[in-house]
């Protein structure tokens, strides 16, 4: 049995390489995975399509990930959303104070990434 199976992930990165990667893994762990390139995109896919978890890059273009999780969090149909931040930089408070569940620091391995979700499914059951 796929670990991930029955997970619905959105994944927001503006690396396409790293996006590819992680989309390319998480789909081969059952999981079923959504991409945007961006906040704007991000929200476009929420609209027809509801996850059960957002990993979002904090530093996109435009619009940053802690502008993704205010919306998220400032939406009733989204706020139940578990958010996950991939970041480079080092202001862990800021980035759970922003509304992000949890912080993992770049580079960020799929494995790593796969392992933090396979958490996520047995906290939530």
């Amino acid at each position: 049995m796929k670990s991930l199976k029955g997970l619905r992930i959105l994944l927001v990165e503006d690396d396409l390489l790293s996006l590819e990667a992680y989309q390319t893994f998480l789909s081969m762990e059952g999981a079923t995975v959504e991409s945007a390139t961006s906040v704007a995109a991000a929200s476009n896919v929420m609209a027809y399509w509801l996850p059960d978890v957002i990993v979002s890059d904090i530093g996109l273009p435009d619009e940053d990930g802690y502008s993704l999780i205010h919306k998220v969090r400032s939406n009733p149909s989204w706020n139940k959303i578990h958010a996950i931040a991939v970041t480079g930089y080092s202001d862990t408070a800021r980035t759970l104070e922003s509304g992000s569940q949890e912080v993992m620091k770049k580079p960020l391995s799929p494995q790593m990434l796969v392992n933090t979700l396979k958490q996520f499914l047995r906290d939530k059951s």
